[in-house]
C-alpha cells in the first residue's frame, strides 16, 4: 500500500438503514420506487409510483438525501440518490453515509464506480434473478487517497454527471421513438379489445411454426471456466430489449464445446427462461468469438427467409405486442423464473407483409435501433470515465 493510501471498507463509509412502515400512506408517504423506476448509471430518479394508484407491498422507508442501491440484478448498476422521502421494494436498499475520511457527497459516485458493481455482481447469489447483500458488499476494500483534494473531484465529478444525464436523457428519448415506431407498423392486430385493428391488405397471418425451417433448437448450458480456453457460451446479457449485445461470454472447457451448437452472424436466438420482463427476448448474432455456442435458456430460431426475413422477425418479436405475446406463454410457479416451451411458441401468431414491405420496415427501425445503440455505447463510455476519476481518490 503507497504511503499516501489508506485501506477501508465500503461498510466504514456507509450503512444500510432497515426502517419500514406498516402503513405508509398514513404515515404520510405518498411515492414509492420499485427497481423499474431506477435507470441504470444515473444517480437521478425521473419517475416513482403514487401511493394509491394500485395496491403495492413495498414498506422500506428512504429519506430525502439516502441512497437507494439495487441489489437484485445488480450487473443492470441502479443506483440513485432519493430526492424526497417515500417507501420502495425489498429489491432495493437503502444506504447513507457514515463520518468517515471521505466527503459524503462522494459516496453516490462511488457505488456507481465499476469496482463496487463488479463486488455486487460477484457477491450476488441466484441464476436468473442474482441478488447481492450489503452484508457482503459493506467487506468490499477500497484504496482511498489522502493527499488528493476531495472537493475538487466532487466538482469534476458532477459536472461529468450532468453530462451523462443529458446523454441518459436522449436514449431514454429515443426509447420512447422507438416504441411508438413498433406500434405504428405492428399495432394491436390479434388482442381482443377497443383498439383492436385488422391486417393491413396484402397482410397475413402465420404461426411462428410455419415459418421456421425447422423445430427450435436448444442450448447447453456447459459450466464456466476461470482460465481462457478459446471456447464460449453465451449468458442471457447477450440478449436485451434492442436485440443481441455483443457483450460477455463465459469461457468453458473445450469437452464441454458442441459443434452442433456453435453460433454464426445471422442466428436468430430467444430466451426461453428469464424473468417475466425479460423472458423471450431475442437477437440475431453479429461480431461472436469464433466458438460460441449457446446455453439451454436460449433457443436458437432457423427462418425460412422465403417468407419472412430474420430482421423483421426479430423487430416484430421486440415489439410491444410481440413481447406480450411471449410472456402471455411463458409459464412457471417462481415469481422469478418463467420458461417458453417449445410448442406454445410455435403457435405465435405473426403479422406477415410481402417481402419488400418487410425490408422498409426492418429499415426504418433499423436505423432507429442503431442510433440507440450509438447512444449507449455513449452512455458507457461516461461512466467508464466517471469511474476512473472516483479511482483517482477511491479504488
Amino acid at each position: 500500500m503507497m504511503k499516501n493510501r489508506l485501506s477501508i471498507e465500503i461498510g466504514d463509509i456507509c450503512r444500510e438503514v432497515k426502517n419500514t412502515s406498516k402503513n405508509p400512506k398514513s404515515d404520510g408517504f405518498d411515492k414509492y420506487i420499485g427497481l423499474e423506476h431506477l435507470d441504470s448509471g444515473s444517480l437521478k430518479i425521473s419517475r416513482w409510483g403514487s401511493l394509491g394508484d394500485e395496491p403495492i407491498s413495498f414498506s422500506r422507508v428512504f429519506r430525502a438525501g439516502q441512497i437507494l442501491f439495487g441489489k437484485r440484478r445488480p450487473y443492470l448498476k441502479k443506483a440513485a440518490i432519493a430526492e424526497f422521502d417515500g417507501v420502495c421494494s425489498g429489491d432495493i436498499m437503502v444506504l447513507e453515509p457514515k463520518d468517515s475520511i471521505l466527503d459524503p457527497r462522494l459516496l453516490p459516485f462511488i457505488l456507481q464506480s465499476e469496482g463496487v458493481w463488479h463486488a455486487a455482481v460477484s457477491s450476488s447469489t441466484g441464476s436468473l434473478s442474482p441478488r447481492t447483500k450489503f452484508l457482503a458488499l459493506k467487506k468490499h476494500k477500497l484504496s482511498v487517497n489522502k493527499e488528493i483534494d476531495q472537493v475538487t473531484i466532487i466538482k469534476i465529478l458532477e459536472k461529468t454527471h450532468q453530462v451523462y444525464e443529458q446523454y441518459l436523457e436522449m436514449t431514454l428519448a429515443l426509447d420512447q421513438v422507438l416504441r411508438n415506431l413498433y406500434l405504428e407498423f405492428f399495432p394491436n392486430f390479434y388482442e381482443p379489445s377497443t383498439n383492436q385493428v385488422p391486417l393491413p391488405k396484402d397482410w397475413i397471418t402465420l404461426p411462428l411454426g410455419h415459418i421456421l425451417l425447422e423445430t427450435p433448437e436448444s442450448g447447453f448450458s456447459a459450466n464456466e471456466v476461470a482460465h481462457s480456453s478459446g471456447h464460449y457460451v453465451l449468458n442471457l446479457n447477450n440478449l436485451s430489449m434492442n436485440g443481441y449485445v455483443n457483450g460477455e461470454m463465459k469461457p468453458i472447457n473445450e469437452s464441454d464445446y458442441n459443434p452442433k451448437l456453435q453460433l454464426s452472424d445471422g442466428d436468430l436466438l430467444i430466451s426461453r427462461a428469464n424473468t417475466h420482463e425479460l423472458v423471450g427476448l431475442v437477437g440475431i448474432v453479429s461480431s461472436r468469438k469464433e466458438k460460441v455456442i449457446f446455453p439451454d435458456t436460449m433457443m436458437r430460431l432457423k427462418v425460412n427467409n422465403d417468407i419472412v426475413s430474420s430482421e423483421y422477425l426479430e423487430n416484430y418479436l421486440l415489439s410491444p405486442y410481440g413481447r406480450r405475446a411471449i410472456q402471455r406463454i411463458a409459464a412457471g410457479t417462481s415469481a422469478s423464473m418463467k420458461k417458453v416451451n417449445k410448442h406454445n411458441l410455435m403457435r405465435i401468431q405473426i403479422p406477415i407483409p410481402k417481402l419488400p414491405a418487410q425490408n422498409r420496415i426492418v429499415s426504418v427501425l433499423g436505423n432507429c435501433r442503431k442510433i440507440k445503440s450509438e447512444k449507449e455505447n455513449n452512455l458507457s463510455v461516461r461512466s467508464l470515465l466517471r469511474s476512473k476519476i472516483v479511482e483517482q481518490i477511491a479504488q
